[in-house]
């Protein structure tokens, strides 16, 4: 069984990834699998990347997922000369994290995390394309205990130049009508289990 669980100085949203992709053919993964990860190179950013792009697994080390990807997608990144180290590839994420901040975007909009009020999707949506003044993909996953599906991240994507643009139709996202956007520390003793995080993707397209 993996245990999940928020880690201490964790209270927004968080980065899942950074991920190249393609408009017309496979997003490339693991694109040179003879490149090591060296956590130092990057140490100096340890700080602001388990408060920004932590890992959840209780048992795994958070450098793990860090590596996994770098590995997966940072490898694929570096045909980009402002990716093209770990260094780049790791800072190059933080710093977009930064400039799109997404529960100060939802806050703006009436939209609060809460246990117990539903948000309908289409809000959230509105809310967060009206912004960026594009198509963002928002999903979301039904989870135990709980009888709406619940907020879990968003994708916002981009061209090569790191210009916003309209995510594709051709990716899912959620297909319900409302949500629970649940807070990242929800009441311990209202829950019997660890919730589902919230997270934000970063998703890169261009031609590869």
């Amino acid at each position: 069984m993996i245990v999940c669980q928020m880690p201490p100085g964790v209270d927004c949203w968080t980065i899942h990834g950074l991920w190249p992709g393609s408009l017309k053919q496979p997003s490339p993964r693991f694109c040179h699998t003879n490149s090591s990860f060296d956590l130092e190179k990057i140490q100096h950013l340890v700080p602001d990347l388990e408060k920004e792009w932590p890992s959840f697994f209780v048992e795994r080390k958070e450098s793990n997922f860090w590596k996994y990807e770098w590995k997966k997608h940072g490898t694929c990144a570096v045909v980009l000369s402002s990716l093209n180290s770990q260094e780049l590839y790791f800072t190059k994420t933080l710093e977009l994290k930064k400039q799109y901040d997404l529960l100060k975007i939802l806050k703006e909009n009436d939209i609060f995390p809460s246990t117990e009020k539903y948000y309908m999707l289409d809000n959230i949506k509105n809310a967060l394309n009206s912004h960026f003044k594009v198509h963002v993909l928002v999903k979301c996953k039904n989870a135990k205990d709980f009888d709406h599906p619940l907020l879990s991240s968003v994708r916002i994507c981009m061209d090569m130049n790191f210009t916003l643009i309209d995510c594709p139709a051709s990716l899912k996202e959620c297909k319900a009508d409302s949500v629970l956007y649940l807070p990242v520390k929800p009441d311990e003793k209202k829950f019997s289990q660890p919730l589902t995080y919230v997270q934000v993707m970063l998703h890169k397209y261009g031609e590869y």
